[in-house]
C-alpha cells in the first residue's frame, strides 16, 4: 500500500510552486498530478519502461503522470552534467515486486497516487483517494471493511459509489449501517436485484442489477421530508418513491461496513469484487450532480464520509489497489 505523509504531500506541492514559477519542464500549467511517497537509495529493478535525460526529479514526476501506464520512477543524478537519468516503471512496490527493490546509491525511487489539479497553482481539487478495495470470493467474518462512528445525524443523504462484480450466485452487500439496537438503519443488499432498506423498512425488489463484470455508478438518496427515494444506475434515474420512513432522523455514530450485511452472517450476502469512491452527503444531491459523478471515476469527496475515510478501516484479507483500475 502507497503511505503519503503529509510532510511528503507539503514538499511536493511546494517543489510543484517552485517549479511552476520557473516552468522549467516547459509544461503546460494545467494537468494531472500526484500524491507521492519516495524512498531516497533504491530503485525497483525489471519494470522500466522508458529512460529519459531530465533536469530534476519533478521533471521526472511530470513525464511519469503524463503516461497511463507510469505508476513510479527511479530518478539517478548524473555527476558533472545538468541532467539526470529518469526510468518511467509500469509497475508499483507491491508484495509481488519486493525482491525486486534494490539498494542504489544515487538513485531516488518514487512512487504515485494520482490526484487533479484544477489550477495551477492556487485553485486545485486534491484527491487522496485514488484506490479501490477488493473483496474475495473466500472472505470470512473478520475480512472486512469497517468505519466505526463516523456518521453524523441524517434527516437525507446522498451515498454514491462505484462497484465492479461478476458475480451472479450471490446476493452481495456493497454497504451496510447500523445503530446501537438497530442493524438494518441504511442498506444496500443484493447487486443480481438491488433492493435498499432504511429503518428496518425494505422497499420491494428494484428490478435494478450491476453484477455483470463492468464498473457501473450507484447512487441511493433519501430525505425525511416525504419519505422520497431514490436509486440511480451510470448517472439515469432508475427508481424511485415515497413514504420510505417519512419524518425519520438516521441516528449517528453507529457502525458503517462495506460488502457485508450485518444483520447476520450469510455467506451468500457478502460482496465479491472491487468497490471504490464511496462518499457521503447530508443532504440529497440534485440529478445533474449525480449524472456529472458518473463520468469520472474520480468523484467528489461527500461532506459527511469521504471515501479516503474507509483505507484505515481495512481488516483481514481486503486488497487495497493502488491506483484504482475503476474506468467508466
Amino acid at each position: 500500500m502507497v503511505q503519503i505523509t503529509a510532510t511528503r504531500l507539503f514538499l511536493l506541492l511546494l517543489s510543484r510552486i517552485i517549479f511552476n514559477f520557473q516552468a522549467a519542464c516547459g509544461q503546460e500549467r494545467s494537468y494531472t498530478d500526484g500524491a507521492i511517497t519516495t524512498r531516497v537509495g533504491f530503485s525497483l529493478k525489471g519494470s522500466v519502461m522508458k529512460t529519459l535525460r531530465v533536469p530534476s526529479i519533478i521533471c521526472c514526476t511530470q513525464h511519469c503522470l503524463k503516461e497511463s501506464r507510469c505508476i513510479s520512477t527511479n530518478f539517478k543524478f548524473l555527476k558533472h552534467e545538468s541532467n539526470g537519468m529518469c526510468e518511467l516503471n509500469d509497475a508499483a512496490l507491491l508484495a509481488k515486486t519486493k525482491n525486486k527493490f534494490s539498494p542504489e546509491e544515487g538513485v531516488i525511487f518514487s512512487q504515485y497516487s494520482r490526484m487533479k489539479w484544477t489550477n495551477w497553482l492556487f485553485n486545485f481539487e486534491v484527491s487522496l483517494s485514488d484506490f479501490s478495495l477488493e473483496f474475495p470470493s473466500a472472505a470470512g467474518f473478520n475480512d472486512s471493511v469497517i468505519l466505526p462512528a463516523s456518521v453524523p445525524k441524517l434527516q437525507a443523504f446522498t451515498i454514491c459509489f462505484w462497484m465492479k462484480t461478476d458475480d451472479r450466485d450471490n446476493q452481495g452487500t456493497p454497504f451496510s449501517y447500523a445503530v446501537e439496537g438497530r442493524e438494518n438503519e441504511i442498506v444496500l443488499k443484493n447487486y443480481k436485484n438491488f433492493r435498499i432498506q432504511i429503518l428496518f423498512f425494505l422497499i420491494s425488489a428494484s428490478g435494478i442489477s450491476a453484477n455483470d463484470g463492468k464498473w457501473h455508478h450507484i447512487c441511493v438518496t433519501w430525505e425525511n421530508n416525504n419519505g422520497s427515494w431514490n436509486l440511480y444506475k451510470d448517472g439515469g434515474l432508475e427508481k424511485g418513491g415515497a413514504g420510505l420512513k417519512a419524518g425519520a432522523v438516521i441516528d449517528g455514530d453507529g457502525i458503517f461496513v462495506l460488502g457485508k450485511f450485518q444483520g447476520d452472517r450469510l455467506k451468500e450476502k457478502n460482496f465479491i469484487g472491487q468497490i471504490a469512491h464511496l462518499n457521503i452527503w447530508s443532504h440529497v444531491l440534485p440529478n445533474d450532480d449525480i449524472t456529472r459523478l458518473s463520468q469520472p471515476c474520480l468523484s467528489a469527496e461527500g461532506n459527511a464520509v469521504k471515501w479516503s475515510d474507509f483505507k484505515n478501516g481495512v481488516h483481514g484479507n481486503i486488497s487495497v489497489i493502488i491506483p484504482s483500475p475503476c474506468r467508466p
